[in-house]
C-alpha cells in the first residue's frame, strides 16, 4: 500500500453533489443517548483506537494522516439550542491542531500504562469542543505507538472504521453544515421548529413505549426473570480507576476452536466473557447471565453518527467445552433474525423525547434503575489492512475499543451499566481481546481481571498472551 501523500489547507465546503443531507442536521436516536449520559451523569464514553508498529512510519506520516483525517466526519461539533426542547445540532468543527507527537520515550512494558493516560486525561467532547484526539509514542526498542481517540457520541465503530479507510485513500470529506446555520433568525426558527417537533414526539412518545412494553412482555413471558445483582459490600476508601485488560490469541486456534465446538467466533466470545462474570461475581452455578451482543443498525444510505444496536440473550448454567458453543450460536441467530426481521423498535427514541422533558435531578435517580446485561460483548470482526496502516506501514498490534470516563468509584457503583464490557477484533495472525471492569468492586483488581481472563481462555484451550 502506497504511503499517504494527500495534504490540503482547509476542510472542504460540503459539496451538494456527493450528500443529499439536510442543513439542519440534529443529534438523534443512539446519538442523544450519548447526550443524554454527558448531561445527566457526567458519564462520557470514548473509543479508543490503537496501533503499535515494529518499524516506525514517522512522525511526517502520522501528520499527514491526521490532517487526511482533519478533513472528514470526525470532526463535528454538537450546539445546543437556542429554543428548550430542541435538540442539539451537528456542524462542522475546526480539526484538532495536530497530533501529540511525545519526544520522551517510554519503556515497552508501560505501552498499556501510556494508554490508560491518554484515554484518561484527554478532553474530547462534541458539545464541549473537538469530538477526536491523536497521540504518538516511541518506545526505548524504537516501536511507534498511535493512540485515536474519538467520541462516541460523534461516530460508532463501523463509522469510525470508514473514516479510517477514507483517510488512508484520501477519500475524507466533511459535508456536515458550518456553525453558521445555527446563527441569526434562520437558526432560530429552525430550532423552534424542532421543538414544536420534539413536543408532539414526546406527547405520542407514552403511547409507543406502553406498546413496547406490552410486546416485550408478550415475547419474555415464557423466559426465566433476569438474574439479580448480587451487591458486595462497598469498599469506598478505594477510589479505583477503570481496569483494563488486553490480551491476544492465535486467531487460527481461535476460530478452529469455535468451529470444533459447533460455534463461530462471536459465540466463543460470549462464552468466555460469560465464564469471567461468573468468575468476577461469583454467580451460582443455576443461575442465568444476561448477555447483550451489539448489533450494527447502519444501513447503506445511514447518515447518523452513531447507529449501533444491540440484542440480549440470557445463558443459564456455565458455558464449558463439554457443553458446547451451538447454545449460545442459536440463541444469538435467533435474536438477530428477530431484530432483523421484526422491525421492532425498543422504545429508545421514544425514551430520548421524555427525557427531554424530565429535570435532570429526576432523571438522574431513574437511570440508576434502568435494568441492565452482566456484560456487553462487542464484535468488531476483521479489521483490514487499510486501517492496520499508517505511511504504507502495516501495525503488527492493534485494537479498537469504547470505554467510560467521568464518575468516580462511588458513582460507577450507582451507574455502572453493565459491570464489564469486551471487544474483540481479528487481523493478521490474532485475535485481540479488550475486556473493560466497570464495577470498581468486582472488576477494580486489574490483576485479579488478568488472571481470570487467562484462566477462562485455558478452559477453551487457548492461550492468552498479555500486552
Amino acid at each position: 500500500m502506497s504511503e499517504l501523500t494527500t495534504t490540503r489547507a482547509v476542510s472542504p465546503a460540503p459539496d451538494p453533489c456527493r450528500s443529499s443531507r439536510p442543513r439542519d442536521v440534529r443529534v438523534r436516536d443512539g446519538e442523544e443517548a450519548f447526550v443524554i449520559a454527558e448531561r445527566v451523569v457526567g458519564v462520557q464514553a470514548p473509543i479508543q483506537v490503537v496501533w503499535v508498529f515494529d518499524t516506525d512510519p514517522g512522525e511526517e506520516s502520522i501528520r499527514q494522516w491526521h490532517t487526511e483525517l482533519g478533513h472528514g466526519l470526525l470532526n463535528r461539533r454538537a450546539v445546543a439550542p437556542r429554543v428548550p426542547l430542541a435538540r442539539h445540532r451537528w456542524v462542522r468543527a475546526a480539526p484538532p491542531a495536530g497530533p501529540k507527537l511525545q519526544a520522551q520515550t517510554i519503556a515497552d512494558d508501560d505501552v498499556q500504562g501510556w494508554l490508560a493516560d491518554h484515554l484518561r486525561h484527554t478532553p474530547i467532547s462534541p458539545t464541549h469542543g473537538h469530538a477526536w484526539d491523536v497521540a504518538a509514542v516511541l518506545t526505548t526498542s524504537g516501536r511507534r505507538v498511535v493512540s485515536l481517540l474519538a467520541s462516541h457520541m460523534a461516530c460508532d465503530g463501523r463509522g469510525l472504521r470508514a473514516e479510517l479507510q477514507r483517510a488512508v485513500s484520501g477519500e475524507c470529506v466533511n459535508t456536515l453544515p458550518d456553525i453558521e446555520v445555527t446563527r441569526g433568525w434562520a437558526g432560530l426558527r429552525a430550532d423552534l421548529r424542532d421543538a414544536a417537533g420534539q413536543i408532539v414526539a414526546a406527547a405520542t412518545a407514552v403511547g409507543t413505549l406502553v406498546r413496547v412494553a406490552a410486546a416485550s412482555r408478550s415475547r419474555d413471558q415464557q423466559k426465566p426473570a433476569p438474574r439479580a445483582r448480587r451487591v458486595r459490600p462497598c469498599r469506598r476508601e478505594q477510589d479505583r480507576e477503570i481496569s483494563v485488560v488486553v490480551v491476544d490469541i492465535d486467531r487460527d486456534h481461535w476460530t478452529a476452536r469455535a468451529r470444533e465446538l459447533q460455534g463461530t467466533n462471536n459465540s466463543l466470545f460470549a462464552a468466555v466473557l460469560a465464564g469471567v462474570v461468573r468468575r468476577a461475581e461469583e454467580v451460582p452455578e443455576d443461575a442465568e447471565l444476561a448477555l447483550c451482543v451489539v448489533v450494527d443498525r447502519r444501513s447503506a444510505d445511514d447518515d447518523r453518527a452513531n447507529a449501533a444496536g444491540g440484542v440480549w440473550i440470557r445463558v443459564r448454567g456455565p458455558q464449558t467445552p463439554e457443553r458446547g458453543l451451538a447454545e449460545i450460536r442459536h440463541a444469538v441467530k435467533a435474536q438477530l433474525i428477530d431484530y432483523a426481521e421484526s422491525g421492532r423498535r425498543d422504545g429508545a427514541e421514544e425514551l430520548h423525547a421524555l427525557v427531554r422533558l424530565v429535570p435532570g435531578a429526576l432523571m438522574k435517580r431513574v437511570v440508576g434503575s434502568f435494568p441492565a446485561p452482566d456484560t456487553t460483548l462487542s464484535n468488531l470482526g476483521v479489521i483490514t489492512d487499510d486501517i492496520l496502516t499508517i505511511g504504507g506501514v502495516a501495525a503488527s498490534s492493534h485494537f479498537i475499543a469504547s470505554a467510560s470516563r467521568g464518575l468516580s468509584s462511588q458513582g460507577r457503583r450507582r451507574y455502572a451499566r453493565p459491570y464489564v464490557t469486551a471487544f474483540c477484533n481479528e487481523y493478521a495472525d490474532r485475535v485481540t481481546l479488550v475486556v473493560c471492569g466497570l464495577h470498581p468492586d468486582f472488576y477494580g483488581d486489574r490483576d485479579q481481571l488478568q488472571r481470570w481472563i487467562d484462566e477462562e481462555v485455558r478452559v477453551w484451550g487457548l492461550t492468552a498472551t498479555p500486552w
